[in-house]
């Protein structure tokens, strides 16, 4: 019962991913740069939840005023900030190793970008190479 269940949700994820992987090469090929500038837009807004330096300012309370706790009995954050790590609010530390994997994983990140956009350009020119006319 439950291999037909991950079957069919297997099969929606790949026509999933198909579907939209069509429209997403279609959407490029005819609007490219607006696409672009609606992938940053929702990279630069993700950015404020998925931001690794956080500190908790309020919790979820009951209406007797007790914390409402999660299954792990932990205490449900409500509200949150986020700070720089360079420049942490008074009383929190931040491990130098946060920042240097942190940095060290942004640099990565970078350089990936940086091979992919290397690799196509060279793929790229040899394409051009191969089809130009004989002269």
């Amino acid at each position: 019962r439950d291999i037909v269940v991950v079957g069919l949700v297997g099969i929606g994820a790949v026509i999933g991913l198909v579907t939209i992987a069509r429209l997403l090469s279609w959407l490029f090929a005819n609007y490219h740069d607006n696409i672009v500038a609606l992938l940053i837009g929702f990279m630069l807004g993700s950015l404020r939840k998925v931001w690794p330096w956080k500190i908790d300012l309020a919790f979820l309370t009951d209406t007797a005023g007790n914390f409402v706790l999660n299954s792990d009995g932990e205490k449900i954050v409500s509200q949150q900030a986020n700070f720089f790590p360079l420049l942490p609010p008074e009383g929190i530390v931040v491990p130098p190793t946060e920042i240097i994997t942190a940095v060290g994983l942004m640099l990565l990140g970078l350089a990936v970008v940086l091979l992919l956009e290397w690799i196509a350009n060279r793929e790229e020119a040899r394409h051009k190479r191969q089809n130009a006319p004989a002269s």
